[in-house]
């Protein structure tokens, strides 16, 4: 997930300038982003039209959101700054095994309503399956209980895009009757293909400021 970090932070940076962005810079304004206090303010924002949003919808008994794991339900941020935003794919998957990252409150208090309001939440991850069980009590652990089923990728979908793996899997979700009314997720690539319902989109630290 996160091997091409430290480039796209400095595309990110660099924008349409043709001159290099020091590293060191591109670390620092992703710090300043995420404990300054914008990207909590960016988020609650978002989550907030997400309710209200949803509100408005008038419910059926097979209705279905589906949530991305990693920066939309669950941060990673110490442990990718515990790095120096680094990665190591072997260090990674270890990381993931532990079960520690912390839940996203904002997005926790927006599916303990969904919950309160029985429409059914599905997770969707990039994760492979090997982290299934970790991940699992991570979710559960992190106060996110009663979710219908959570999906990492098989051995067979591991090299898949993550927009067809993740259309594929909603496709999948539909066939057995679910109605997906919305998809969450922190990268466009969450919300890309069919059977998305309505999309949100959630600012990433990494991805963009």
């Amino acid at each position: 997930m996160y091997k091409r970090l430290l480039f796209l932070l400095l595309i990110v940076l660099a924008g349409c300038s043709q001159k290099p962005v020091n590293l060191s810079v591109a670390k620092k304004a992703v710090m300043e982003y995420y404990e300054s206090g914008r990207y909590d303010a960016e988020l609650n924002k978002i989550v907030e039209e997400i309710e209200a949003d949803l509100m408005s919808h008038e419910p059926g008994s097979k209705d279905l959101v589906v949530f991305d794991v990693d920066e939309t339900s669950l941060s990673n941020y110490d442990y990718i700054k515990g790095i120096d935003f680094g990665y190591d794919k072997e260090h990674w998957n270890q990381y993931m095994l532990e079960s520690s990252a912390r839940p996203i409150k904002p997005v926790l208090e927006l599916y303990k309503w969904l919950i309160s309001n029985d429409i059914h939440t599905v997770f969707l991850t990039g994760r492979v399956q090997s982290t299934y069980e970790a991940t699992k009590r991570n979710l559960i652990e992190s106060g996110f209980a009663g979710f219908d089923t959570l999906i990492c990728r098989s051995h067979e979908n591991e090299n898949l895009p993550a927009d067809i793996y993740k259309s594929h899997e909603r496709a999948g979700l539909t066939k057995k009757g679910y109605r997906i009314i919305a998809t969450i997720g922190d990268l466009h690539s969450d919300l890309e293909g069919e059977n998305t319902g309505r999309k949100y989109k959630l600012p990433n630290y990494l991805y963009s400021f």
